[in-house]
């Protein structure tokens, strides 16, 4: 019963994958770079666009993503698959992890707990790299508690992946815990690599890893500073840093990161922390909590959990994105407690239970609806790239003074940016049309400089669609003349 529950849950978010334009700004820009990847052929250096590498992550998601592009097309379903998957199989880790900590009950309710909590649901059918580094630190934090050779491989995998997904922040997530635990209690906590393996164990994650990080600075020199000491240290620790080279640096109050898990983990986490606030009131509950804490399996599950906005506390450059590789460990958490007190309270509880399971579902649905309904709601320039696109087949968008990644991704690199002053210099009487995406609140400027004939009935939030004359193969975007859009007026 939990696993098609589990399965329909991510059934439900295959709904907004295949329906859902790309909103802007992460996930067109990075479906565009692995449609470069599948484009191109290059398959060692993710590209920001032609000419420029992209250095903020590693390959592992683009690879995935552009072979999804190879073997189903371009479309958002097949960028989005990639992360589905790799969602559904975090549940395997986390399952065996939760039925060795507190039985078949506990399994059941932590792989439903995680995958009805908004940040997981979320990223199951985004195009972003998180599902992929919260698979590689789970599936790591599970083989090094679970016996047996598979579970040590799987260990040494969940590694590798996390590095080639985000890089050496996923063996931080991973070993801060299990060595806080493992000092706190001796060496008592489970371990399924014995000391002697930990050396091999070491070689082949570095001959899974290294060999692409050498040849991506081989490729592209300077990758490794910008990635390194850029991406996984100024980042954080410089809140006014100014070399992110693909986007703007995310300056939130200290402490912002709590916010986030509160988000990230609902209904889940803030029911968790009401629960512990007052379960800590009391004496009798203060000694049943400090009881839990000695339990070495309980502590490693605890360091989990909480290691990772630990960390990110004092920092300021923050996403929501960042509490997911934490959140398996609640789920497991939750999931015994949720088992403990439905074998109490019985079907009162299971009802509850299903309840809370279908909120986050629910509000896909609700946001899926809305999206179809009211298109100018969500961030996306699919309607005015698609309408250009089949009313002239020869002649891309020219987007003026912006062009949003979705832009980028629905033209296929195609849709030029150009600035005002360069496009009015380009006017021509001959009548030769070329279509334009201005921003609504350019329209005035537009107008007195170029002439724009708006399209009312196309735009999108943030454009508006037009037509201005142009003269047939000038500097800024040559247009052929035998592919010129005729003034019908004319």
């Amino acid at each position: 019963m939990a696993t098609l529950l589990a399965l329909g849950i991510l059934m439900i978010r295959q709904v907004s994958m295949v329906l859902v334009p790309f909103v802007d700004t992460s996930e067109p820009r990075y479906a565009e770079i692995a449609r470069l990847m599948a484009v191109s052929g290059d398959w060692v250096t993710p590209w920001f666009e032609a000419g420029t590498p992209f250095w903020g992550k590693p390959p592992l998601s683009f690879w995935l993503q552009a072979a999804s592009i190879t073997v189903f097309g371009t479309s958002e379903w097949a960028v989005r698959l990639p992360s589905w998957i790799a969602t559904g199989l975090t549940l395997i880790p986390i399952y065996r992890v939760a039925q060795a900590y507190g039985g078949d009950a506990t399994a059941r309710y932590a792989v439903l707990i995680y995958c009805s909590s908004l940040l997981p649901f979320a990223m199951a059918g985004a195009v972003v790299t998180d599902p992929f580094l919260a698979l590689g630190t789970t599936l790591a934090m599970a083989g090094l508690v679970l016996p047996g050779g598979r579970w040590a491989a799987a260990a040494i995998l969940g590694i590798s992946i996390g590095l080639l997904s985000k890089g050496p922040i996923a063996a931080v997530l991973v070993f801060g815990p299990t060595v806080i635990t493992w000092i706190a209690f001796r060496r008592r906590a489970w371990a399924s690599l014995p000391s002697k393996r930990w050396l091999w164990a070491i070689v082949a994650v570095a001959v899974l890893v290294v060999p692409w990080f050498v040849l991506a600075e081989r490729r592209s020199p300077g990758f490794l500073n910008y990635f390194l000491v850029g991406e996984h240290w100024r980042r954080f620790v410089d809140p006014g840093w100014t070399g992110d080279l693909y986007g703007n640096a995310h300056r939130e109050p200290r402490g912002t990161i709590w916010v986030f898990w509160l988000v990230a983990t609902f209904p889940w986490g803030p029911i968790a922390a009401l629960w512990i606030a007052r379960h800590l009131r009391t004496q009798v509950g203060r000694r049943s909590t400090a009881s839990a804490v000695l339990d070495p399996r309980t502590a490693y599950l605890l360091c989990w959990a909480t290691f990772t906005p630990l960390m990110f506390t004092p920092a300021r450059n923050l996403l929501w994105t960042y509490t997911l590789p934490a959140i398996p460990a609640l789920a497991i958490l939750l999931g015994r407690a949720l088992s403990r007190w439905s074998a109490l309270r019985g079907t009162a509880a299971t009802r509850v239970g299903l309840g809370l399971l279908m909120l986050t579902p629910a509000a896909s649905i609700v946001l899926t609806t809305k999206a179809l309904v009211a298109p100018q709601s969500i961030k996306t320039e699919r309607s005015i790239v698609h309408y250009a696109e089949k009313r002239w087949p020869h002649t891309p968008v020219w987007y003026i003074d912006r062009r949003p990644f979705s832009a980028r991704f629905y033209s296929r690199g195609s849709a030029p940016l150009v600035t005002m002053d360069e496009l009015s210099r380009a006017i021509d009487k001959s009548g030769c049309l070329v279509p334009i995406a201005v921003r609504q609140e350019d329209i005035p400027r537009a107008a007195r400089l170029v002439g724009l004939q708006q399209i009312p009935t196309v735009r999108s939030q943030r454009f508006v669609l037009a037509t201005i004359p142009v003269q047939p193969d000038n500097a800024i975007a040559p247009i052929p003349a035998h592919q010129c859009i005729r003034n019908p007026s004319r």
